[in-house]
């Protein structure tokens, strides 16, 4: 599930701020596939698959903690295939990297305030002002490290 600060939309005059995903036949789509392609696991293997199916049903769930629902996607699993961990590895990486870009917040971007302080006490930035990207795209630079431009050029 995953929650947003602006609604998505509204459903009967509540705001809809998280959205989630069931896939109640995704078993048969890749059974059908395993009996032209078998393949077995162990306990603890990993595997890539990749499904595909339409929207079947969308339902909305009142959300616990906040005044707001939940859209939860449906999908009728029609197709799925295993593919290579390869293949998918790179576009796994990037949706990764946007999850935690997004679990950020104010304290992680004071935390990285205190890491341009300690890592200039210590002699070492990732590069030579210091940059360091907070949550809201801002970019911030040790202060103790910047300088004036120089007023003659």
């Amino acid at each position: 599930m995953s929650t947003v600060a602006e609604p998505l939309d509204n459903f009967e005059g509540m705001p809809v701020l998280a959205v989630g995903i069931e896939l109640p036949t995704a078993s048969g789509g890749l059974n059908e596939a395993l009996a032209v392609d078998p393949d077995t696991w162990h306990v603890g293997d990993e595997a890539t698959i990749i499904l595909r199916g339409p929207c079947k049903k969308i339902r909305y769930e009142p959300l616990a903690k906040v005044h707001g629902l939940r859209r939860v996607h449906v999908f009728g699993i029609e197709q799925a295939t295993v593919v290579d961990d390869d293949f998918a590895d790179e576009m796994l990486a990037a949706q990764a990297e946007r999850i935690a870009e997004s679990k950020r917040g104010p304290l992680d971007d004071e935390l990285a305030r205190s890491e341009l302080t300690a890592a200039h006490e210590e002699g070492a930035h990732d590069d030579e002002d210091g940059a360091v990207e907070l949550a809201n795209g801002e970019i911030i630079r040790c202060p103790k490290c910047r300088t004036e431009p120089d007023e003659a050029e």
